[in-house]
């Protein structure tokens, strides 16, 4: 229960954060350090996955190779 409240405390600490400066607040002042990190998560994200789908497609295509290697070896055999 106690994770759970300070994981709402956080969080709305969070927004407050990023919001606009309040005058008077330190809270306000992260926005243009959270949009460059934004920025550079969401980079690396689309670079991580698009690596994933390159493992991935080279993956399929090996499977079709060798499968196609044991269906001839198949024929042969009878």
């Amino acid at each position: 229960m106690v994770t759970v409240l300070l994981g709402i405390l956080v969080t709305v600490i969070g927004i407050l954060w990023l919001m606009p400066p309040i005058s008077g607040s330190f809270l306000g002042y992260a926005w243009p350090e959270a949009l460059t990190v934004i920025k550079g998560f969401l980079s690396l994200g689309l670079v991580g996955g698009g690596l994933i789908a390159v493992a991935a497609g080279l993956s399929s295509v090996k499977d079709k190779i060798a499968t196609k290697k044991e269906e001839a070896n198949k024929k042969e055999e009878k």
